[in-house]
């Protein structure tokens, strides 16, 4: 399994994975605030800095795309909701989670055969499924019978994705659509 979609914590940074030509990273700050390097890491500025009324939404979780030098995608988790930016991290667009605020703690981008599969673990409400880049999330938790999702996980060939929870990992084969408790070495 691939750590690709592990939990960003403050101050943790999540590098594009064509860092080597592009230097580009993200992290989440101390304050939540979400920066973006693309000096590798030598100067750092506000991701949301080209739209004033998103510089102060507080981040929890960062994610980008296996195909991020192709498709630019970058995800980001606000209350309630989830950011996406397909021109890396240039703008943004912001879509509402399902039910009352939903806190995702977790992100992971799938890569796909016509565009990529994104997931948000909850707090609270289970895993969050987009396939349409970002603009509509659901909830898929068939079988998913702790709610609270902590981290995600993958394998190289994205055909098995791990859910992480408090009591145990679940695993999905289908894209995030059911989910089964997995024992995980």
């Amino acid at each position: 399994m691939s750590g690709a979609g592990a939990a960003i914590h403050a101050d943790d940074i999540a590098w594009s994975p064509d860092r080597v030509r592009d230097d580009t990273g993200f992290r989440i700050s101390p304050d939540r605030a979400l920066l973006v390097t693309r000096d590798n890491g030598q100067s750092w500025k506000h991701a949301f800095a080209a739209m004033p009324d998103a510089a102060s939404i507080p981040v929890t979780a960062v994610a980008i795309s296996p195909g991020f030098a192709e498709d630019g995608l970058v995800t980001a988790a606000i209350p309630g909701g989830i950011g996406c930016s397909h021109d890396r991290g240039v703008t943004w667009d912001f879509a509402q989670l399902p039910g009352h605020l939903p806190l995702a703690t977790c992100l992971l981008v799938v890569p796909g055969e016509e565009r990529p599969l994104l997931l948000a673990g909850t707090l609270e409400d289970g895993v969050a499924r987009s396939g349409d880049g970002g603009r509509t999330w659901s909830f898929w938790n068939g079988g998913l019978f702790d709610h609270e999702v902590i981290g995600f996980e993958r394998s190289d060939d994205a055909a098995t994705i791990i859910a992480v929870t408090p009591s145990g990992p679940y695993m999905s084969r289908n894209g995030g659509r059911s989910w089964r408790s997995h024992d995980h070495p």
